[in-house]
């Protein structure tokens, strides 16, 4: 079953993207993927597998599950 995003997490993660694309805030490469990723808290990530022009928000579990793949 997934997760559902809580509100919260949906509105940092739109805050987040958006200064990402604005250059106030940066993303990690994963150097064995390629990917970028942003934290927004614990449990809950951001990753783009396009160089930055899309983002999905995932629970740190299957965050982990895409990264490893």
């Amino acid at each position: 079953m997934k997760p559902k995003i809580p509100d919260r997490i949906k509105k940092k993660a739109e805050q987040l993207e958006r200064m990402y694309r604005e250059g106030l805030s940066y993303a990690i490469r994963i150097q064995r993927t390629g990917y970028l990723s942003m934290r927004l808290c614990r449990c809950w990530h951001m990753l783009s597998k396009d160089n930055g022009q899309s983002w999905k928000t995932m629970s740190h579990a299957k965050y982990n599950t895409q990264i490893t793949q």
